[in-house]
């Protein structure tokens, strides 16, 4: 009985919604480099200089896995890799200003760690700068295979003005410890990606006092995109000088729910006010179904319903929406006369699968906004999976096949960062 069940759920669901395949992106990596977009990771932070307190001091890091480099085998248990990465900050006249250029070995003990994605190798640079625009140029390198991946950005270095109430950047980290992490030795999280709701998570941020006198500071977390404020704290600092005050904000287990969030912290001292604020998200490896919001109960099935009805859906009120999908799911129950809803139950299984294995955290897309989440919510899990690993010339792909149906989907990762592109319906 349950097997029919099971069938029955697939025949629906596999009827709800037609998914069109998605554009195909640009072309992939030239021959004689590593991809771009994935060769690193890298972010900006500004506090005020501990030197020049007119200056700024630009905070650069950058991360980046070892499935970009070379591996040369040295033995069943030793792998080497070789690379150099440069770091350059030009002003507006273009003269560069400073840079730094780092040169180091990567040792692993097997095979599968050289094809990790993991960001497991760290750089950084600091300097500082007169607030003002600037554009930073860096360069990583495969010392043996001389590919390269060149990132350009542009950098407006914001000001701290003296004897006036600042609030540092907040850098985000997954290994804060209040009694040994400092701005000097924070590893920070580039991705903004929390994954275990268990690992001392948070962020470090400085405060300037603007005198001796008492500053009121708080943070939220809100829900990004909504006024649902998850957490909200309040603290009293007294300044015992204009030095800066180091506070950490530690978020460990203090999140349940698999989404994205604005961290945002305030600062008020004598009628002056101060904000810092930056997104993240958590993308735990469980989703806790039983807490979701019904705006996230909804969100997945905006690629399960006709476009028009989904209009109509997300103009409604809450209590509408809370309404209609229930009803939805009780009109295509398959045991009614139960108090299991097995296609709903299966509806919440697909979400949390597509969440886990699907989101993309550097274009902050959720696993149901992909391509391949798409078509796993539609159809479930594929009969079988066809993967190849990216090459020099080719990007990554897969081939889901599903035997019920016929057909084959054919998914290409062209930008390298885990964002599968549907190319392709056989």
């Amino acid at each position: 009985m349950k097997t029919f069940y099971y069938c029955l759920i697939f025949l629906i669901i596999s009827h709800i919604a037609i998914i069109t395949p998605s554009d195909a992106q640009p072309d992939g990596p030239q021959r004689d480099r590593i991809g771009a977009r994935s060769g690193f990771v890298y972010d900006a932070f500004y506090f005020r200089s501990a030197t020049n307190p007119s200056q700024t001091s630009v905070r650069l890091y950058a991360n980046f896995s070892n499935d970009i480099l070379q591996f040369v085998k040295e033995s069943n248990f030793r792998f080497h890799a070789k690379y150099e990465f440069m770091f350059a900050l030009f002003d507006e006249r273009g003269n560069q200003i400073g840079g730094k250029s780092i040169t180091d070995d990567i040792f692993v003990r097997s095979f599968p760690q050289t094809n990790t994605r993991a960001l497991s190798n760290s750089v950084n640079f600091v300097i500082d700068v007169t607030p003002g625009d600037y554009k930073l140029v860096m360069e990583l390198t495969d010392l043996d295979t001389k590919n390269f991946a060149k990132q350009s950005h542009r950098l407006t270095v914001k000001k701290f003005p003296l004897n006036q109430l600042g609030v540092s950047d907040l850098i985000l980290s997954d290994n804060i410890d209040p009694d040994s992490t400092t701005l000097e030795n924070v590893v920070p999280n580039l991705r903004n990606d929390f994954l275990s709701p268990d690992a001392p998570y948070g962020a470090l941020v400085d405060f300037y006092p603007g005198s001796t006198d008492p500053i009121n500071i708080s943070f939220e977390v809100i829900e990004a995109g909504t006024d649902n404020v998850i957490i909200s704290d309040a603290e009293t600092i007294q300044p015992i000088s204009l030095e800066p005050i180091e506070k950490y904000i530690l978020l460990q287990n203090r999140l349940t729910r698999v989404m994205r969030y604005d961290l945002i912290v305030k600062a008020a001292q004598n009628g002056q006010e101060a904000v810092s604020e930056r997104q993240f998200v958590s993308s735990w490896h469980y989703l806790d179904t039983s807490d979701m919001s019904i705006e996230h109960s909804l969100e997945p099935m905006k690629h399960l319903v006709k476009s028009r009805e989904w209009s109509w859906v997300q103009e409604a009120d809450d209590s509408t929406k809370d309404v209609w999908f229930n009803n939805f799911w009780k009109q295509r129950d398959p045991t009614p006369d139960t108090e299991e809803n097995e296609l709903k139950d299966e509806y919440y299984q697909r979400v949390a699968y597509v969440s886990k294995n699907f989101s993309v955290p550097n274009f902050q897309k959720a696993g149901w906004d992909t391509d391949r989440g798409k078509i796993y919510l539609k159809y479930g899990a594929p009969s079988n999976i066809e993967r190849r690993p990216r090459s020099i010339n080719n990007p990554a792909y897969e081939v889901w096949s599903y035997n019920s149906i016929q057909r084959r989907f054919i998914f290409e990762d062209r930008a390298d960062f885990g964002d599968f592109r549907l190319v392709k319906v056989e």
